[in-house]
């Protein structure tokens, strides 16, 4: 098993030509945002693979999620960016 851990945080860096109408989010809509992140990844990868999250998170304002998978991980590193963009967030490989 592949173990592919992720770190999403959120960060406002205007509006864009893709996102003319971005809007920066408010304390709770982060807050939202990234406590949704584990749940939505999981709709957004096999069903064999599952998403662990860690617990306690290790820095405020971020989650830090582990996809547990036989996957490859380029498979995984799209799903996880399709579902970051998802909810305007961004992400780092750990």
């Amino acid at each position: 098993m592949n173990h592919f851990r992720y770190r999403a945080y959120y960060k406002f860096d205007g509006p864009s030509r893709l996102q003319p109408f971005r809007a920066e989010k408010s304390a709770p809509e982060v807050a939202g945002a990234l406590s949704r992140f584990p749940i939505e990844l999981e709709h957004y990868i096999d069903r064999e693979s599952t998403v662990e999250v860690a617990s306690p998170q290790p820095e405020a304002n971020v989650s830090h999620v582990t996809v547990v998978t036989e996957a490859d991980r380029q498979t995984i590193d799209e799903a996880v960016k399709r579902c970051l963009d998802g909810l305007d967030l961004y992400g780092d490989i750990l």
